[in-house]
């Protein structure tokens, strides 16, 4: 009884730090939708170097010189030619970008391989048709590209 009573003292802890987090993240996504985001940076943060022209900035707060980054080729901006700067990422957060897309890529995948059946189950031992279908829809369980 007494490692129960420690075990919900525990994810109690737990939960409200996930609750505290999720509120910051409230908070800053709704900051980043109404307020434009300072970049204050004046070195490079990959090699220390003044910032210059052209510049990339993250919204984690990181400046980069743009010949800096991989995949940053400067030789396209002095052609005129627009780089591919869609596809940069900040070296500094990618293992945690990576971790993101993974874990977004397992739910992918287990949605498209069992999410139909599954559904056509519940939606026919349900007494509310709509609640299954919103449920489902809350839990991004629907393929978009279909």
């Amino acid at each position: 009884l007494e490692h129960s009573k420690t075990l919900i003292e525990e994810d109690e802890k737990e939960i409200e730090q996930l609750r505290t987090e999720t509120e910051r993240m409230r908070k800053e996504i709704a900051m980043l939708e109404s307020e434009p985001k300072v970049f204050t940076s004046t070195k490079d943060g990959l090699t220390g170097a003044s910032l210059e022209l052209p510049t990339v900035h993250f919204l984690s707060g990181n400046s980069y010189n743009l010949s800096s980054l991989p995949g940053g080729n400067i030789s396209q901006v002095s052609k005129n030619i627009q780089p591919q700067v869609g596809r940069l990422e900040d070296p500094k957060t990618t293992s945690e970008q990576q971790s993101v897309a993974d874990i977004l890529n397992g739910l992918h995948r287990l949605n498209v391989e069992g999410v139909d059946e599954e559904f056509f189950r519940q939606l026919e031992m349900s007494s509310d048709g709509f609640d299954t279908v919103s449920d489902y829809f809350g839990k991004c369980l629907f393929d978009r590209t279909n």
